[in-house]
């Protein structure tokens, strides 16, 4: 089964309507989203909209779960820019879709075709921690060490990756794979593997582009795609909800 991998489109319309038009050529079977469809970005209505006519299986990322920390008054734990962000669609969207972003879980597992593994967990930070940003090998070691599963599909870091474990002479070791462009990899035989599709709306290793991912669990395959889409149109709408200028000129350089 091909399952379709996307997160972090933070409220950036033009870029999920980009993957979602390159994605019509990849023949998957199902999609997961890993979280933070809302942030920073001008069209959190449109994009919600979006998840809830495609009925995707979807996992509350931390700018949702700040979203329902300020619908209760509660301290935000994002940065100032964000905050800002989130107050402003707070204002734009239904009491509909404050219930939808309260029905999605931190965790999801989907089923596989492959013995190798009985499932695939899907998580947005990383699998012991929602929260947790899984940026270096020495994190991505303690998360193998805690968690025991064979392939988990993260985001939060803005970054297409894979972690994975390979058996040396005194035990597993970690190794790190940046997936730069259009790439893809094949599992080995007694890896374990953490997978990040990168972001669609709000990419930040250097390339603007938007990004997702296509895992083909049958052949344990996992592919990333970089999709050109309008930016300049996607910082507009940033400027003009009165937002950050520094949001909308990230979106820019992929940073």
């Amino acid at each position: 089964m091909r399952t379709l991998i996307f997160s972090d489109i933070h409220a950036n319309l033009e870029a999920f309507e980009a993957v979602l038009k390159d994605a019509e050529k990849r023949q998957y079977d199902r999609m997961v989203f890993l979280g933070d469809a809302i942030g920073y970005g001008g069209s959190p209505v449109e994009v919600l909209q979006h998840l809830r006519q495609l009925g995707v299986p979807c996992i509350q990322g931390n700018h949702e779960s700040n979203l329902i920390r300020l619908t209760r008054n509660q301290q935000l734990l994002i940065n100032a820019p964000a905050q800002l962000a989130l107050k402003w669609q707070l204002d734009q969207l239904s009491e509909a879709d404050l219930l939808m972003i309260n029905t999605w879980g931190k965790t999801l597992r989907l089923d596989t075709q492959n013995s190798r593994f009985t499932d695939l967990l899907c998580v947005h930070g990383s699998p012991s921690n929602p929260d947790k940003y899984l940026d270096s090998t020495s994190h991505a070691r303690e998360e193998f060490t805690l968690w025991d599963g064979r392939v988990c599909f993260y985001g939060h870091t803005h970054v297409p990756m894979i972690y994975s474990t390979l058996e040396g002479p005194v035990g597993e070791w970690v190794k790190s794979a940046p997936m730069k462009g259009n790439a893809r990899a094949v599992m080995p035989p007694k890896a374990r593997w953490m997978l990040n599709p990168g972001s669609v709306g709000q990419p930040r290793d250097g390339d603007p582009r938007a990004s997702y991912g296509v895992f083909d669990d049958a052949n344990a395959v996992f592919e990333v795609f970089r999709v050109e889409y309008d930016f300049q149109a996607a910082g507009r709408k940033i400027i003009n909800a009165g937002l950050p200028s520094g949001l909308a000129d990230r979106l820019i350089i992929g940073r």
